[in-house]
């Protein structure tokens, strides 16, 4: 994996041509947060990944959950939506915990959250909450056709599931 050295001097250079390059964003962004990982691994310090997080959000082109979600994966950060910026997860005293990434941001895949396996799905209280939204809306757009193929596939899904007792 290629990159660009970056320093504290030319951060908000490099930043700043990136937002402005669409041919090289993905690397770029790659770049940059290589050396916002260190920085917060070698400093504690996640300004750089805070303003790498606001740029990616405010540049078309860049999935900003899927950034964002990848700087969470490498780093013991906790995104704090109303101030823009992160916070060191964890405890007082804890220090700055950074996996260095081995895979690009872009083809980052999120752990799966293993409590998330086996999850029982009350498919009755899933169904009245749709119902609730069609019948509490003001204009409804729908797809004959295509809403009576899920619904069939919602019926095969369930069929061979074993009804609970009410």
């Amino acid at each position: 994996m290629k990159t660009t050295e970056i320093t504290d001097k030319n951060f908000g250079t490099k930043l700043g041509d990136w937002k402005r390059s669409a041919g090289s964003m993905r690397q770029g962004l790659q770049d940059m947060v290589v050396f916002a990982l260190s920085v917060y691994r070698d400093v504690g310090d996640a300004g750089y990944l805070s303003r790498l997080v606001v740029a990616a959000n405010e540049t078309k082109g860049v999935n900003g959950k899927l950034f964002l979600d990848f700087v969470r994966g490498h780093a013991n950060v906790t995104w704090q939506h109303e101030k823009g910026s992160f916070r060191k997860s964890g405890g007082k005293g804890e220090p700055a915990s950074v996996t260095m990434p081995s895979t690009n941001w872009w083809e980052f895949d999120k752990p799966r959250n293993e409590s998330d396996k086996g999850k029982t799905i009350d498919v009755n209280k899933r169904l009245a909450s749709l119902l609730d939204a069609i019948e509490k809306a003001d204009d409804i757009a729908v797809d004959h056709k295509t809403a009576r193929e899920l619904l069939h596939k919602i019926e095969q899904a369930i069929n061979p599931v074993k009804a609970v007792a009410a």
